[in-house]
């Protein structure tokens, strides 16, 4: 049998709900008055202090736990480390996540070289936690995720390459589009699963690269990771909302593809609420000294 990528189809919302494109236009206002409170010279601080907060947290979506205060303590390199694999599993997935916040628009997020070389410069960076026998390559078994099948191994290159060519950011015009692709492409590469290991990690990396690219949004300024773990209902809401995404089409009416458009835009709707409450509750506190240290950054 013949596995098409066509499968991940509908991979972007080309027509959004009046209800979608206003919630990606509240983020957008809440971006802007993050932006607005947070003086320029305290913006770097904040970004190390956000790398940390999604390290942890993305960690933490894959029951990877460590102590909140061992963390930092690894960070400003002090402290015992008992559960030294997961501290440097955090400490690899900070760098990578300020990186991936700071990332030219020139460079396209959904290369998937790049996302290969995200993966690899995790396992590399973390030997002991990075899962997968061959960092930087896509994985060569079948994999199921719950109740999700993920395509076989000997097309996943080109269920890659159809992911580029869907979410390539000189294809996506104004941050709307942006929005939305972001939240999309964080499903479709999950659901791809590309990877033996790592692939919730990699995606959250790859989320905050797209976000990057979308001008007004603050980009690192606010932790993805965090808006997604911490949001209303925590991580098993998080983790129902990337099923729902999985939901074969309902009917005639549901689009046209094989996954379900109606799933797909209840997800994203989710997805940028989630993500504008985190921007919210940052701006809170990003006025402050205090916003901006690394020791209080998993508290805030």
């Amino acid at each position: 049998m013949i596995i098409a990528p066509s499968r991940m189809e509908p991979a972007l919302i080309d027509d959004p709900s009046p209800a979608l494109r206003a919630e990606c236009q509240f983020l957008i206002d809440a971006a802007a008055r993050l932006l607005s409170v947070m003086p320029p010279d305290r913006r770097p601080a904040l970004r190390r202090a956000v790398a940390a907060s999604s390290a942890w947290h993305s960690s933490r979506i894959e029951g990877r736990l460590c102590d909140r205060q061992t963390f930092l303590e690894a960070m400003l390199g002090s402290g015992e480390r008992d559960d030294a694999g997961v501290i440097d599993e955090c400490l690899a997935l900070s760098d990578l996540h300020e990186q991936a916040a700071a990332a030219p628009c020139g460079i396209d997020p959904c290369d998937p070289a790049r996302i290969r070389a995200l993966h690899g410069m995790f396992c590399a960076s973390a030997p002991r936690t990075g899962g997968s026998t061959c960092p930087g390559a896509f994985r060569q078994c079948d994999v199921e995720v719950g109740v999700h099948v993920a395509p076989p191994h000997d097309v996943v290159d080109v269920f890659m390459g159809h992911f580029q060519r869907r979410f390539r950011q000189d294809w996506l015009h104004g941050d709307v589009a942006r929005l939305l692709a972001t939240a999309t492409s964080h499903h479709r590469l999950a659901w791809i699963h590309p990877f033996e290991d790592g692939n919730g990690r990699i995606a959250r990396l790859h989320s905050d690269a797209m976000l990057a690219c979308t001008r007004d949004c603050a980009s690192g300024l606010w932790s993805l990771a965090r808006a997604l773990a911490c949001s209303e209902g925590g991580i098993a809401r998080y983790h129902g909302m990337m099923a729902l995404a999985d939901r074969p089409r309902q009917g005639d009416r549901d689009g046209r593809g094989n996954l379900s458009l109606a799933a797909l835009e209840t997800y994203a709707l989710w997805f940028i609420k989630a993500c504008r409450a985190e921007i919210e509750r940052r701006t809170q506190t990003a006025g402050s000294a205090q916003g901006c240290d690394l020791t209080t950054a998993l508290e805030l």
